[in-house]
């Protein structure tokens, strides 16, 4: 039973929503921060809230005018999304030897 509510828990629009701006909110945090340390606004419960929602709305911007498109390149180019095995059975690694 706990699996399942796990997996329901995992799978709500809001966990996909974050996970879908995440990489934005990841690359653009830093530069809203700095901006807010640079209007005054101190590290405060209201400097964390402000920080939050301007990282949130710089990651939709940045998602809807930037990544977006440049996903739609993802069609133009095969790729195998199997993970790859990496075992070297039978093979020894030798590095930067010749024989």
């Amino acid at each position: 039973m706990v699996q399942g509510d796990i997996s329901k828990a995992l799978s709500s629009k809001a966990l996909k929503l974050i996970g879908k701006y995440s990489y934005g909110m990841y690359v653009l945090h830093p530069f809203v921060i700095s901006w807010l340390l640079t209007t005054g606004i101190t590290y405060s419960i209201f400097g964390l809230f402000t920080c939050i929602i301007l990282t949130c709305v710089a990651a939709g911007l940045s998602w809807f005018l930037l990544e977006k498109r440049f996903l739609t390149f993802k069609r133009r180019f095969e790729y195998d999304s199997r993970p790859q095995s990496h075992s070297n059975t039978g093979q020894r690694l030798t590095a930067g030897v010749s024989r």
